[in-house]
């Protein structure tokens, strides 16, 4: 059990069992962008004992059994893409513009003395600016696209375009989660300054759950959708 477990990517293990990346984020491992990576691997590369982190999952297994599950591994690519542009392309589109108002506010007070408050909202704003173009480009060409193949209406040009937009969105993945670790990186993990007000709190909460929504959006995409996509591709 415990060899198949340390063999197995880290998106398998969270699209078995959702309710895992709550204790991946924890841990640090990447299922999102590496959800390729075997926990094995993974774990070596955290300085992590691959034993004693199986332990730590069926652990937790046994304590979330109860909890409610959300599981997509079996639907299909286009009811995937709806129930991510309504939950995650939602989310993004109300929350960016309150993060950039609030985080204007923290820097304007606060910057004098965090200087490195003024690199998070430079990071933040190139962030904000290229989420933008990637849930466009999703929502107007990518997802459609999906329904089409799997409709089985789409033409030979829209199946290259496919293709090639799959390469696309997965760089850009990578892009947005090099950005957010950025600002993890900027805020020394989230934590909150002596002097810092509840607008600093508030804002270092948002980033965080910004942060977590991005690692279940992208392994939604990565390590589920996409693959999905690339079998109707190839049959």
């Amino acid at each position: 059990m415990n060899n198949d477990m340390k063999n197995r990517p880290l998106g398998e293990l969270v699209t078995e069992n959702p309710n895992r990346a709550e204790l991946f984020e924890t841990l640090g491992l990447d299922y999102c962008c590496g959800g390729k990576e075997t926990l094995a691997n993974a774990c070596m590369a955290k300085q992590l004992s691959p034993d004693s982190i199986v332990d730590r999952i069926l652990t937790f297994d046994n304590l979330t059994v109860h909890q409610e599950k959300e599981l997509w591994g079996d639907a299909p690519p286009s009811l995937l893409a709806d129930h991510i542009v309504g939950t995650h392309h939602v989310y993004l589109k109300r929350e960016f513009p309150r993060m950039e108002q609030l985080l204007a506010k923290v820097v304007s007070v606060h910057g004098a003395h965090h200087p490195a408050l003024m690199d998070v909202q430079r990071v933040f704003a190139l962030l904000y600016s290229d989420a933008k173009l990637h849930l466009l480009d999703e929502e107007l060409t990518t997802f459609p696209a999906i329904r089409r193949l799997e409709a089985g209406t789409i033409t030979p040009a829209d199946r290259a375009e496919l293709v090639a937009g799959l390469d696309k969105l997965m760089t850009e993945h990578v892009v947005v989660g090099g950005a957010l670790a950025e600002i993890r990186r900027l805020t020394d993990g989230y934590t909150l300054p002596e002097d810092g007000c509840q607008s600093y709190h508030t804002l270092l909460h948002w980033l965080l759950n910004l942060e977590n929504d991005f690692h279940i959006h992208v392994h939604k995409e990565n390590n589920i959708m996409f693959p999905k996509v690339q079998q109707l591709l190839n049959s």
